[in-house]
């Protein structure tokens, strides 16, 4: 209850320890898990997460977003062919998972397979329509393959759902300014 308190205080270095504690005590509470989990993140600390979500998985084989976290983590370490491994994994249990596509696009486009990237980005699409980053994440892909028109489109649709969204202007503009180069030439 203590770890819950500092949560709601917005005091994740003092959850954190005894978070951990609970979920030692009891781990059959699952809610615990996500929160440590996320905490554990947050905190940067992604190999300990790794370590404690396998745990985890033992525990419960078949809870998606514990593999998504040892995917998005794995992610954060630069080592995307695992993250692929584990998003498939999550996809596997839940099929209607689009945010682990998204994830798995951009884990892909990290690595430089684009075509596989679009790929996972509008399977994402496909199960949430209205998902502005992934058509952002699309714009930038087509950017990076030299499809500047596509682009454009793909970060104006993200812009048209999120107006605000500083990541789109930016794509955007990067494509805009490949187009004029382009033109110059």
């Amino acid at each position: 209850n203590r770890g819950l308190i500092y949560v709601n205080k917005k005091d994740n270095a003092n959850a954190l320890p005894d978070l951990e504690k609970a979920h030692t005590l009891k781990p059959y509470i699952k809610e615990i898990w996500h929160l440590v989990l996320n905490l554990k993140m947050e905190a940067n600390d992604f190999e300990n997460t790794i370590a404690l979500a396998q745990e985890m998985v033992r525990l419960d084989p078949v809870d998606e977003k514990i593999f998504g976290t040892i995917a998005l983590c794995y992610q954060q370490l630069k080592n995307y062919e695992d993250a692929v491994v584990f998003y498939n994994k999550a996809l596997s249990i839940r099929p209607d998972y689009a945010e682990a596509y998204s994830n798995m696009g951009t884990a892909l486009r990290d690595q430089g397979k684009l075509d596989e990237a679009i790929e996972a980005y509008k399977k994402a699409l496909a199960i949430k329509p209205d998902y502005a980053e992934v058509y952002n994440n699309i714009g930038a892909a087509l950017k990076d393959q030299g499809k500047l028109d596509e682009a454009i489109e793909f970060c104006k649709k993200a812009l048209s759902l999120k107006p605000d969204f500083a990541q789109a202007y930016y794509n955007m503009g990067l494509a805009l300014q490949d187009q004029e180069k382009l033109e110059e030439a």
